[in-house]
């Protein structure tokens, strides 16, 4: 009885190149990601807003015009995230602090009306509304700037990623899978030519095969069949010779009872007669 699910090179194939793949996929997964937590621990873009920010603030003296100015700011930086389709990305949130009043002129919501301490000039991860939030802080003589930026969460990178590069493994695996699986077939070839052979063969011929199996690889398995017709066919031979030899061998005795065998019964049947005359 076959086994339900036989030995197959096919099979074998497709599933050696899907592993493949999906080492591959894992491979590249892992160092894009690396890339993106290498290019985010510092967080430099944060950086460059903040100090573009600051450097837009040092020209007005006026609170209402910059408060004006960090709300467009914010707006247009939250509407450019709003536009990203392939991720969701949280608002950024802003505060800006006017030294001059010695209160917030600016808060985005859920900030509170405190400003956030933070070390000046530097990014830092701090957690905020129950999120880890990139924070930008600069001080200047006039006003303070923060700029709080919500930390994406490593599974949603590693999603988006992974979105990224599987219509380019899903395209590239055809053109992979389809030479390497022509390139078995016609590798298998000279197998089913090698089977079709034997299939077709008498029973009692013994001859060596006449097959070029094309492949180096496939060679020491014809010189092994062929191996083993040549000792099938001494054995042949040396079976055929025992019989005649024994044939041989037994023709004289055999002789020399069939003659005894008819003199016996030349010297029987006279003595014979002679009684039966008496």
């Amino acid at each position: 009885m076959k086994p339900v699910r036989e030995p197959s090179l096919a099979r074998r194939l497709i599933l050696v190149l899907l592993g493949s793949f999906t080492l591959v996929c894992v491979v590249l997964l892992l160092k894009g990601f690396y890339e993106y937590k290498q290019a985010t621990e510092d967080n430099r873009e944060l950086k460059k807003l903040g100090e573009s920010v600051s450097r837009m603030l040092v020209r007005t003296d006026d609170p209402a015009f910059a408060a004006k100015l960090i709300g467009a700011l914010e707006e247009q930086y939250n509407e450019s995230r709003r536009a990203v389709e392939s991720i969701q990305l949280d608002p950024l949130r802003v505060q800006l602090y006017d030294h001059a009043s010695g209160k917030l002129i600016h808060a985005s919501p859920g900030l509170g009306e405190k400003l956030l301490p933070a070390q000046a000039q530097s990014v830092q991860l701090r957690s905020m509304l129950g999120h880890p939030f990139w924070v930008f802080a600069a001080d200047g003589v006039r006003w303070s700037v923060r700029i709080a930026e919500p930390k994406l969460p490593d599974v949603s990178v590693a999603r988006l990623m992974l979105r990224e590069m599987l219509p380019d493994l899903l395209l590239s695996f055809p053109l992979v899978f389809l030479p390497v699986w022509l390139a078995v077939y016609r590798g298998l070839h000279p197998l089913r030519q090698l089977a079709r052979a034997l299939h077709a063969r008498d029973p009692d011929d013994l001859s060596p095969l006449k097959i070029d199996l094309r492949y180096r690889e496939l060679r020491p398995l014809l010189d092994a069949f062929d191996g083993l017709l040549f000792r099938l066919r001494q054995k042949v031979t040396q079976e055929r010779a025992f019989v005649q030899d024994a044939a041989h061998e037994l023709r004289t005795p055999m002789a020399v009872i069939g003659a005894q065998a008819h003199a016996g019964d030349g010297g029987v049947r006279p003595g014979e007669t002679g009684c039966k005359a008496r």
